[in-house]
């Protein structure tokens, strides 16, 4: 997928969106390695920077840069640009959760699907807390989240970090491990869901 991209980009290289899913594409194949440590599935705030491909990461920064530079803002390039941001609190330790839910939330108006709606929701637990993540969480149409794993897996979590309703909480937990077909974000979730109900 990264060499169709690299070929777009060399076929149109004033093509910002372009230049922004190639930013997408290397952004997440760079932390490949530590999201798979040992085969257990590890979640962006508790991975190993070590093993992070640097030099593709800073060729995605690049490929973002002279996408803004172009001046036609896009859904790719914000996706990217949210990667970026994520990026830089991990190096860091700072606290950018403020950048990242703006970003979300023009992400959301330009491309409202129901991955980038879950996203903004998690965007916003992170800066207005828990509740205020699970009020977006409730807006979306159930006919859309019913079967959306991603959905489950963010209000289990939130449910969890409120530790209010134990029931819903747990619910929720079987809900997001029954729709997950990957064997490792399968045993993570069990492992969150473990700690829940001790």
């Amino acid at each position: 997928a990264i060499w169709l991209a690299r070929v777009l980009v060399e076929v149109r290289p004033e093509d910002a969106e372009a230049l922004g899913l190639l930013a997408l594409m290397l952004f997440c194949e760079s932390r490949s390695a530590a999201r798979r440590a040992e085969g257990r599935y590890v979640p962006l705030a508790e991975q190993d920077t070590a093993l992070w491909n640097m030099p593709m990461a800073r060729e995605a920064e690049d490929k973002l840069r002279t996408a803004g530079g172009l001046k036609q803002p896009g859904r790719f390039q914000l996706e990217a640009a949210i990667q970026s941001v994520l990026v830089q609190s991990h190096l860091t330790g700072a606290d950018l959760s403020l950048p990242v839910w703006t970003l979300h939330g023009l992400l959301a108006q330009k491309a409202p699907t129901i991955g980038n709606l879950v996203g903004l929701a998690a965007a916003t637990a992170q800066v207005h807390g828990p509740e205020e993540g699970l009020h977006e969480l409730a807006q979306l149409p159930e006919a859309v989240t019913g079967d959306y794993q991603p959905f489950w897996a963010l209000k289990a979590q939130l449910l969890q970090q409120l530790g209010a309703d134990q029931q819903a909480t747990a619910a929720a937990f079987r809900r997001a491990i029954g729709l997950t077909e990957d064997g490792a974000v399968r045993a993570y979730l069990i492992g969150k869901s473990t700690q829940q109900a001790g």
